[in-house]
């Protein structure tokens, strides 16, 4: 099984592991707990299995192969959508300087960009809602409905359809957002 199977897999199968709710937690888990706490979310999700399909398109793949940098590029995304919202608010000063500098590629704001401050977890937030409005729909079912679990929450109505989704953007911010995971982890002083 090459190493893009196994990370289907593990999403498909395992979505404790991502669960913005369990991640932290599910080192504790083995065995039977793990299958047993993995059918509670499935069927607390509705989550589809991929019966054993899974979409090997480049989209898939792509997005896939950087599941664990996720949360990052949400965030990443709204701060290039939402520029006034991000400055606006305190959050923005603590921000690591490799986020801010995503900024500064140039990215379109959102058609409707808000004006009011939002913190790092509501721009996480709004960046969720726009990359599954956005995205899912081009995505298959199963993946879809995985895409909503690493988050705590998703802003609906960010604006955004498969047609006006910033590709450029988001798939910038997904490649930069494992530049600044390595550099959270890695701080330099």
């Amino acid at each position: 099984m090459l190493a893009r199977d196994l990370q289907a897999w593990r999403i498909a199968a395992d979505p404790v592991a991502y669960h913005h709710r369990w991640r932290h937690a599910q080192h504790g888990l083995t065995g039977n707990r793990r299958s047993a706490v993995n059918a509670a979310m499935a069927a607390q999700h509705a989550l589809v299995a991929s019966d054993g399909c899974i979409d090997a398109s480049p989209l898939a793949s792509r997005l896939i192969a950087s599941w664990n940098h996720l949360e990052i590029a949400a965030e990443l995304v709204a701060m290039a959508k939402q520029p006034c919202a991000t400055i606006a608010h305190p959050d923005f000063i603590r921000l690591p300087a490799s986020m801010r500098q995503f900024m500064r590629l140039g990215f379109a704001p959102a058609q409707h960009a808000c004006r009011t401050p939002m913190s790092r977890g509501q721009l996480q937030s709004w960046g969720a809602g726009y990359i599954l409005e956005g995205l899912g729909p081009c995505l298959p079912h199963w993946l879809t409905q995985r895409l909503a679990l690493p988050f705590p929450s998703i802003n609906e109505g960010t604006g955004v359809r498969p047609q006006t989704f910033d590709h450029s953007c988001f798939w910038s911010a997904l490649s930069h957002a494992q530049t600044v995971t390595v550099a959270l982890r890695h701080p330099s002083h």
